[in-house]
């Protein structure tokens, strides 16, 4: 159970980079089955790109991420790796994966949108839908910030309350940044 907590710590980190190469080219697949992108971390919205445009998104969007945060590691630590930066956001989006297509799968797409056309027009059946949504979700959620958070500690060696408080907030901004460039 370790080894799932903090695979940058347990595993080879040639391993973690194929695997997390593999992850990224299944978002950019997902992102084209079901008509997603992945705008940010942990940020999925709907996008009728081409295979390529979704590509260049996914992969814009990991190399601001990465380039951030290796900042934000270096402040750390000056012996941050830049593997195990890369490595910690490769496979932290791993569960988002799993989420990401369930709010497209038209069971559930066609109760976000009525809550989107008619947010005061909830019925019981609506509600139950959507909280099914949220109990499936969240753990995934919660475990791609358990990843992230352990990846980078181990990275960093981050000891200090105020680097976390650190990495909570590029947790908070990047995400923002993505968006607005």
């Amino acid at each position: 159970m370790k080894k799932l907590i903090n695979p940058i710590a347990n595993f080879d980190e040639k391993v973690l980079l194929g695997v997390g190469l593999v992850s990224v080219a299944i978002n950019i697949g997902l992102g084209d089955v079901f008509g997603f992108k992945m705008i940010s971390i942990l940020k999925f919205t709907a996008s009728n790109l081409p295979l390529s445009g979704n590509a260049l998104v996914v992969l814009r969007t990991f190399a601001i991420t990465i380039a951030v945060f290796y900042l934000l590691a270096w402040v750390i630590n000056k012996r941050t790796r830049p593997i195990d930066i890369v490595n910690t956001f490769l496979i932290g989006i791993i569960p988002s994966l799993v989420i990401a297509p369930l709010s497209y799968i038209p069971y559930f797409k066609e109760t976000l949108s009525q809550v989107i056309e008619n947010p005061n027009a909830i019925d019981a059946n609506v509600l139950t839908k959507l909280l099914l949504l949220a109990v499936v979700s969240i753990p995934f959620v919660v475990y791609s910030i358990i990843l992230y958070y352990n990846g980078f500690k181990t990275a960093t060696n981050m000891k200090m309350g105020y680097h976390i408080v650190l990495f909570a907030l590029a947790l908070l901004i990047v995400p923002t940044l993505i968006q607005l460039i």
